[in-house]
């Protein structure tokens, strides 16, 4: 049970000059790429439509300057030239006087967290509806496996409390899915996914492939929506993965199936396989697209509860705030985002209301959700008190 008052609680400046992200806004599939560099430059966040504007940002010598800047042209350059379009590009200045490992970690971990100091990760709160999907991409060529692995559970936990963001996870360069299964045990996340292997990309390199992800989730939330499974449809560039995987190779694997793959298809085109969550339950949070959509949903509703926090708690409140969300779940329905399981039922069913017994001093409107989506059977519950 979600208490919405508390949601509310953090400042947030609007995103001047952002197109808005989130299912409240028609758009999603928007990544924020977390990069640090040596530079003394404005952290951003920036928005990116094209290769060439990060030059204007770190230098134009950019493919021949700092290692740091240099993985972060990498990524970004792998993003535009496999079909994305958009990003928004977040930089944290190191300093220089501890190991680059300990300060990447360190700075873009930052515990900080008051409106005006917010550092790393958690600048992104300072701004609403900035993106949707969040990925660093250099963090699997900085940190060894055991460090990038408790860097991820840190992003992870501050991931709870971020809708609607969701994690693209890098896993190290590792040479086999076995090595890849080993390195997953301890995580468990339903806002998270990891794809493998690491990949090479003409006249970009080689480098782990959060940063392809990103892109085609966006291109296929703009054709098909963030509920369809984001897997079996042929890559748009042509990649060469360092780790050759065929079916033989997929069968193999006992041990630990959460996990996506990039490989060919029978057509001979790329794509990838699988589109699961780090999560270990067996519920419809296990996977991306839905996983990724509720995410957003909810970070919708909250947008839709805020105006009633202050409201008295009456009855009137409550079927207005019901009418409202009704309303703006029929719209998801129209688009084929919500899909009802039964015919001539809808695709959700929402209720708002005064406990019966409750106290005067609580003050609350419980409100329950459920939605349906296509292909999977059961609908899923989603409760909050306003």
């Amino acid at each position: 049970m979600f208490q919405i008052d508390e949601f509310f609680q953090n400042d947030k400046i609007k995103s001047d000059g952002f197109e808005s992200v989130g299912l409240s806004f028609g758009k999603t599939g928007v990544p924020v790429f977390f990069c640090a560099t040596k530079q003394k430059i404005e952290r951003g966040p920036f928005e990116l439509k094209n290769e060439s504007e990060l030059t204007e940002i770190l230098g134009s010598d950019i493919i021949n300057g700092a290692l740091l800047d240099r993985m972060t042209h990498t990524a970004v350059r792998a993003f535009f030239e496999s079909g994305g379009e958009r990003l928004i590009l977040v930089l944290l200045s190191l300093e220089g006087k501890a190991p680059i490992e300990t300060e990447y970690f360190d700075g873009l971990i930052c515990q900080q967290q008051d409106f005006v100091n917010r550092g790393g990760l958690h600048l992104v709160k300072d701004y609403d509806a900035l993106g949707d999907v969040m990925l660093f991409p250099q963090a699997a060529l900085i940190l060894k496996p055991d460090a990038l692995k408790d860097f991820y559970f840190k992003v992870q936990a501050t991931l709870e409390q971020m809708a609607p963001y969701f994690l693209v996870v890098d896993p190290p360069y590792l040479k086999s899915m076995d090595a890849l299964a080993q390195w997953l045990k301890g995580f468990d996340s339903r806002w998270s996914a990891v794809y493998f292997p690491w990949v090479s990309m003409e006249a970009v390199g080689f480098l782990p492939p959060s940063s392809i992800v990103a892109s085609q989730w966006q291109l296929w939330d703009g054709s098909y929506g963030c509920a369809e499974a984001p897997s079996n449809r042929p890559l748009l560039k042509k990649l060469t993965p360092l780790v050759e995987i065929g079916s033989a190779e997929l069968a193999a694997v006992k041990v630990d199936r959460r996990f996506n793959v990039i490989r060919y298809l029978p057509s001979g085109d790329q794509a990838f396989w699988g589109c699961s969550t780090l999560s270990h339950s067996t519920d419809a949070y296990r996977f991306i697209h839905i996983a990724r959509t509720v995410r957003s949903l909810e970070d919708a509703i909250l947008r839709l509860c805020e105006p009633y926090v202050f409201e008295p708690r009456t009855e009137a409140v409550a079927e207005k705030l019901q009418g409202q969300i009704e309303s703006f779940l029929s719209g998801l329905e129209e688009k084929g985002i919500l899909v009802a399981q039964v015919s001539d039922h809808r695709a959700f069913e929402v209720k708002a209301e005064i406990p019966k017994e409750q106290n005067p001093h609580d003050n609350e409107i419980l409100l329950n959700l459920w939605v349906s989506f296509e292909r999977y059977q059961d609908r899923l519950g989603l409760h909050y008190t306003v």
